[in-house]
């Protein structure tokens, strides 16, 4: 199986051996030379999907291709054992940073909790879902997201840990149940 996905001017081959890659390759360079255009060498990388860290011995114009462990490909994280938690730890940090962004709207008792809860789906967690469709998600990284979504309503009410409010009392005063976990099995 050999796959080419396109956004713009990134492109991501997809290949079960060195051989198919290494044709694939050959094939882009010697089409872009015919239209007087360069792959950036320097820029394309090599990721081999598997358990075992292997290195690749693929040339484009006889240099040879970095081998990496991870790379970012339209905003997501992509690692060599396929696994998802580095982007996710990624997306939360993105959200939190957007939270705190808009904190003053987020937070004030002046705008209504329904409206904040509004703007909470649709401005922060609009950063957590994108990309979710191709996450590999483990027990650890679920957990990760739902302690993120009651954290957002924590910080929603201005409830401190060191009140000792549980998860469930914070959920009554959103008068919410917890969604983001049934939001992303329903992209999938």
């Amino acid at each position: 199986m050999q796959q080419m996905l396109c956004f713009a001017d990134d492109i991501a081959l997809i290949a079960e051996s060195e051989e198919g890659l290494g044709n694939m390759l050959t094939k882009m360079n010697d089409s872009c030379e015919e239209y007087k255009m360069n792959i950036n060498k320097s820029k394309t990388k090599i990721l081999i999907c598997s358990k075992q860290e292997l290195l690749s011995n693929i040339t484009i114009a006889n240099e040879k291709l970095e081998t990496v462990q991870c790379f970012t490909y339209l905003g997501s994280k992509i690692t060599h054992d396929r696994r998802s938690e580095m982007d996710i730890k990624s997306r939360i940090a993105q959200e939190k940073q957007a939270f705190y962004h808009k904190k003053h709207l987020l937070t004030v008792n002046t705008v209504s909790l329904n409206t904040r809860k509004n703007l909470i789906k649709n401005f922060v967690w609009s950063i957590a879902l994108y990309g979710t469709e191709t996450w590999t998600i483990l027990k650890a990284e679920r957990k990760k997201i739902e302690a993120f979504e009651t954290w957002c309503w924590r910080r929603a009410l201005k409830i401190s840990w060191t009140e000792k409010v549980k998860n469930e009392e914070v959920y009554l005063r959103m008068n919410e149940q917890k969604a983001i976990w049934t939001t992303i099995k329903g992209r999938r």
